[in-house]
């Protein structure tokens, strides 16, 4: 069984919103295949253990993924008493590189730069915990040769914030025993008290 704070020791999360490693490939794959309409199979990590066999010469297709995370340096932790646990909140940036090939790389590439505007659009994004903080950057062509034939390519970069929450048991206090001592006059007084944190509700 996980500690919680009346146990002591080391926390871990009894819950989070994180999308890391595969399921944030899947998150970005999603984005693109919604937003600029290819499909799902055409749309790759950028990086994989297996890579899969390049499409077809003349195919359409793309391969997003994430680079550089910029965490911000504090978190908020924002206790929740009747819950009994804590939630430790933290935004992060992270730039994200989508590479588009095949004939029309430059027109999808724009539908993703445009789509990344619209405020359906980032809804959809934000219920996963993210946003556009940086619209499309600017598109750089990088023709690549693939058996002896050129391809055509165009990269586009974008930047989003991810808000990241982190839930950690945490207890609420529920009660003390306290020991009041009061001086003067030469004289001492003693009164030992319960306190609960359901006094005066």
């Amino acid at each position: 069984m996980p500690n919680d704070s009346s146990t002591g020791g080391y926390l871990t999360p009894s819950s989070t919103n994180d999308l890391n490693d595969k399921a944030l490939a899947q998150f970005l794959q999603q984005v693109v295949v919604g937003i600029v309409g290819l499909p799902g199979n055409l749309v790759r990590p950028r990086w994989q253990p297996e890579p899969p066999n390049i499409p077809d010469f003349g195919t359409n297709w793309a391969a997003i993924g994430p680079g550089p995370r910029k965490r911000d340096p504090f978190a908020a932790v924002v206790n929740n008493p009747a819950a009994g646990n804590a939630t430790v909140v933290r935004n992060r940036t992270m730039e994200i590189l989508c590479s588009f090939y095949g004939p029309a790389a430059e027109a999808n590439s724009e539908l993703l730069a445009m789509g990344l505007e619209v405020p359906t659009n980032r809804g959809v994004m934000q219920l996963q915990g993210f946003n556009i903080i940086s619209g499309a950057g600017d598109s750089t062509v990088v023709p690549f040769k693939d058996k002896g034939r050129w391809q055509y390519r165009v990269d586009i970069p974008f930047t989003v914030r991810q808000q990241q929450k982190y839930v950690y048991p945490i207890l609420n206090l529920v009660g003390a025993q306290v020991q009041m001592n009061a001086q003067g006059d030469g004289s001492t007084f003693t009164k030992e008290i319960t306190v609960s944190t359901t006094d005066g509700e």
